[in-house]
């Protein structure tokens, strides 16, 4: 479905902001596979996906060392190598890409806000399904 189809509204906005994350695409299980690849480089037990972070204000980065104490830099480095080496498998929602297009189309200046990691984004910006 068009952006323009689906608006109650008959103006076009200005600025659109969307979240990366669980918004744009479906990284939920990349996530939780590149944590457990990592935790058991490690020798540490395996995430189960429906845990909670230790301090759910934190990034995934952040809590690395909860779980890897000193070696959280380390860890953390093995952890994005996994999930830049599979960029191209981490789903893109549904029409995300269309809606982006058409509101470029539009005119409408988007902003997609994350956390990540440049790296990540760097990587992402290969990510097939965005060309």
């Amino acid at each position: 479905m068009r952006v323009t189809e689906a608006s109650p509204y008959t103006i076009t906005p200005k600025i659109v902001f969307f979240d990366l994350c669980q918004t744009l695409i479906d990284s939920k299980k990349i996530d939780h596979e590149a944590i457990n690849y990592t935790l058991a480089k490690y020798n540490k037990e395996p995430w189960p996906i429906t845990r909670q972070k230790k301090d759910p204000l934190k990034s995934m980065k952040e809590n690395f060392p909860n779980f890897f104490g000193n070696q959280a830099q380390e860890a953390y480095d093995t952890y994005l190598k996994y999930l830049i080496d599979e960029i191209n498998n981490i789903p893109v929602f549904d029409y995300a890409c269309e809606h982006l297009k058409e509101l470029h189309k539009l005119g409408a200046i988007t902003i997609i806000i994350t956390n990540r990691d440049i790296q990540f984004i760097e990587a992402l910006k290969t990510n097939k399904k965005f060309k």
